[in-house]
Formats: structure tokens, C-alpha cells, sequence
């Protein structure tokens, strides 16, 4: 199959470049070993090269993150056997020697190489290890935004109630009459006396029901969108250093760029159309991979240790497989979070959305590793 080296990495977002804040990562290394004898120089040594290994393995572990640790898994004999060559320094905690039980605990801090690790994960990929000609190509769409509007709707009660009853009644009359007719003389006197009584009940009874049902409409959530080079760079040089070659994003159709910040505006996903679109224009080009994702700009804060602008970058990712006719998910990253710290907003904005750009391409990387896409 030919195959086109591409990956273009769209960036739209409405920040300034920054430096990114780093510090050397470290990790907690404990190691428990039994011995025979006294405790020698030798069984120490042995201890301290173990607890350096398992700090290296606690440090890969801490990034809870599965394609990462299948390939750490290939090469974790190399780092077993050069161990020091991924390490800055160490630093004992605690050591406790037990003489009845012989046995020997040492706790250290190490810090870790991390950039020298990382290219060793690289180094044993299966992207490493392909030649360039059988490399795949890969799309990269990736948008950084900002909420402008959030449009939120109280919720709408309905309130049922049912009214049911009955009444029973009785009514009762009794009426007596007495005529009598006197006849004196020339004169008839007639009288007419009565006597009537009414009696009357009722009863009744009611029951009533109540009852009704709550909408809620969800947000309607308005996104901000920009350009700027930062993050086509540090998303692009992850995966140029993995063996990608960047095309620039005017290979694209304009019409569908537009409709992709269009979608990503007004939405958390590209719509069937727009995805439909990509796709044709990704296998016009023989690229078989698309990359698509959203680095959201969280509300800032202030960070307690450091007194520093914080700000939080939610992303999500996932790689498309159009290789077939019915294309599918290929990989996944997200949601994760990620932060950068600042002395103002702009500030910790930028070294957060720099951040999450490299560490979520490093992330999605390790995931197509995994997979043993090339």
C-alpha cells in the first residue's frame, strides 16, 4: 500500500506562547531482601539496585496508563540492567534491619530521567521499529477552546392532583292531617289542623392524589475559538519525534476546516457530515488514521502550595481507523486533566493548554504503540 507520511495538526485556541513550568519527576523506591550471615556491602548494593528499579516501576505505574506500561513491559530487562542511566540521583528514607528475621528494607526517593525514558518507549514501539516506508500516516485535529456563553434552563414542574368523592344522602317527610266539620244552626264550621316533620343526613368522603414530573434541558454551551502555533508545534513534535512527518494543515479543503471549528463551537463532537467529509479527504491523501480531539479551558483557581494561578485543561482524543469501509475507534484518551501553574491567568492558561497538548499526544501515542499501529 502507498503510503503518504502526513500528520496535520490543527490548533485553534485564543492564547499568547508561554514558557512551561518543570520540575524533575521522582518516585518512592522500597525493596525488602533476606540474607544469610551478616549483612554485607554486597546484599545492600543488590537492595539499592532493586529499590531503583521499583521506583522506575512505581513511576511508570503512577501514570495509571495501560498502553504505557505494555511498553515499558519490552524494555524493562534494559532498564533493569542499566538502571542508573534513568535515574539523576537518589536519596535513602529509611533502612531497617531486622537480625533474628535477616532480613533488609530500604526505602530511597529517585529521581527519575524522565526524558530518556520516554525515548526509550519510543525506541521500542512498533512505530521505531518500522521501516519508514511501511510508517502510516495520521491525521491530527486537534482544538483548544473557551467557553463564551452558557446558556442553562431552570427546570420545569408539573404538578398533577386528583380529586375523587361520594355522598350518601337520605331524606324522610312525614306529614299527619286532621278535617273536621261542625254543623250548628245555620253555620258550618270546618277546621283543618296538620302536622308534618322532615328529617335529613348525609355523608361523604374524599380522597385526593397528587403527584407530576420535572424537565430539565441541558446547557446550551457556546465555545471560543482561535489560532495560534504553540500547540501545532508541541502536538506535532511528539509525534514527528515518534517518526511522523507534519504536513501543513493547507493540504485540507478551507470549506472543511471551517466546518470543523464550526462543529467544535457549538459542540463536543464533529458532526456525522463533517466526520464524513474528513474521511473522504483523509483517503484522497491514502491516510488511514485520523486523530481528533478538544483541549477545554477550565475556570482558574489558586494553587495552595505556591500561591500561583492555577488553570485546568480537560482533554479528549480518539484515533479513527478508516483503513475498512465501516471506519472505527482506533484508540482513546479522556477525559484526563491537566494543569499549569502561573503567575496570572494568561499565564497558567498557556503552560496548561502547552501541557495537555504534548502529554495528551504522548498519551495517544502510546495508545497506537500499543496496538502496533505503524
Amino acid at each position: 500500500m502507498q503510503v503518504i507520511k502526513a500528520a496535520i495538526a490543527i490548533a485553534t485556541m485564543t492564547l499568547c506562547a508561554s514558557w512551561t513550568l518543570a520540575a524533575t519527576p521522582s518516585a518512592k523506591g522500597t525493596i525488602s531482601v533476606s540474607y544469610s550471615g551478616r549483612l554485607s556491602a554486597a546484599v545492600k548494593q543488590d537492595a539499592m539496585q532493586k529499590a531503583k528499579v521499583n521506583a522506575v516501576d512505581r513511576y511508570i505505574a503512577d501514570f495509571n496508563d495501560q498502553p504505557k506500561e505494555r511498553n515499558y513491559s519490552i524494555i524493562r530487562n534494559q532498564v533493569i540492567a542499566a538502571v542508573d542511566s534513568y535515574l539523576l540521583g537518589t536519596t535513602v528514607l529509611s533502612e531497617e534491619h531486622d537480625d533474628k528475621a535477616r532480613r533488609y528494607t530500604l526505602v530511597i526517593r529517585a529521581d527519575i530521567n524522565a526524558s530518556r525514558l520516554e525515548n526509550a518507549l519510543k525506541d521500542s514501539s512498533a512505530m521505531a521499529t518500522t521501516d519508514t516506508k511501511e510508517k502510516s500516516s495520521i491525521i491530527f485535529v486537534f482544538v483548544a477552546r473557551q467557553q463564551k456563553s452558557a446558556q442553562s434552563f431552570d427546570a420545569r414542574t408539573t404538578r398533577r392532583v386528583d380529586t375523587q368523592g361520594s355522598a350518601n344522602v337520605n331524606h324522610n317527610i312525614n306529614r299527619n292531617s286532621t278535617e273536621a266539620e261542625k254543623v250548628t244552626g245555620s253555620k258550618v264550621d270546618t277546621r283543618d289542623e296538620g302536622e308534618s316533620s322532615e328529617s335529613a343526613s348525609r355523608n361523604t368522603s374524599n380522597s385526593v392524589t397528587t403527584g407530576g414530573s420535572t424537565i430539565r434541558k441541558a446547557d446550551v454551551i457556546e465555545w471560543e475559538l482561535a489560532q495560534t502555533a504553540d500547540i501545532n508545534t508541541i502536538t506535532t513534535g511528539v509525534m514527528g519525534n515518534a517518526g511522523y512527518e507534519v504536513v501543513d494543515t493547507d493540504n485540507l479543503d478551507p470549506a472543511l476546516m471551517q466546518a470543523i471549528r464550526k462543529d467544535y463551537s457549538s459542540s463536543n463532537d464533529l458532526s456525522p457530515a463533517t466526520t464524513q467529509s474528513l474521511v473522504a479527504a483523509a483517503r484522497a491523501l491514502d491516510i488511514p488514521y485520523i486523530a481528533v480531539g478538544t483541549l477545554d479551558v477550565g475556570v482558574k483557581d489558586i494553587d495552595p502550595t505556591t500561591g500561583n494561578t492555577r488553570v485546568y485543561i480537560k482533554v479528549n482524543e480518539r484515533v479513527i481507523d478508516i483503513r475498512k469501509k465501516i471506519f472505527r475507534t482506533a484508540a482513546a484518551v479522556g477525559p484526563v486533566d491537566f494543569y499549569g501553574l502561573g503567575p496570572s491567568e494568561d499565564a497558567a492558561r498557556t503552560n496548561a493548554l502547552k501541557k495537555a497538548a504534548g502529554d495528551a499526544a504522548q498519551q495517544l501515542m502510546n495508545a497506537l504503540n500499543a496496538k502496533g499501529v505503524q
